[in-house]
């Protein structure tokens, strides 16, 4: 038990001492960009929950056929 209490706070002091370098691929962001953009699509209401006034004038039918068909290719 006391091992385990000692590894369980000597994780926090190395979690701090490595050292990650900060390393922007812009074709993942793009990808995740692309992702977020499509989710907000899909899903038309947590767009405007989210602030995007692009698809305000829609709903979605969540049951329809055409829906289960645009998500499962998504």
């Amino acid at each position: 038990m006391k091992n385990f209490l000692k590894l369980f706070l000597l994780i926090p002091f190395l979690a701090c001492n490595i050292s990650t370098k900060n390393q922007h691929n812009p074709d993942f962001e793009g990808l995740l960009d692309d992702y977020f953009d499509g989710t907000l699509e899909l899903y038309r209401i947590n767009a405007t929950f989210l602030g995007d006034t692009r698809y305000n004038d829609t709903l979605p039918n969540y049951l329809s056929p055409a829906f289960k068909t645009r998500k499962r290719i998504f």
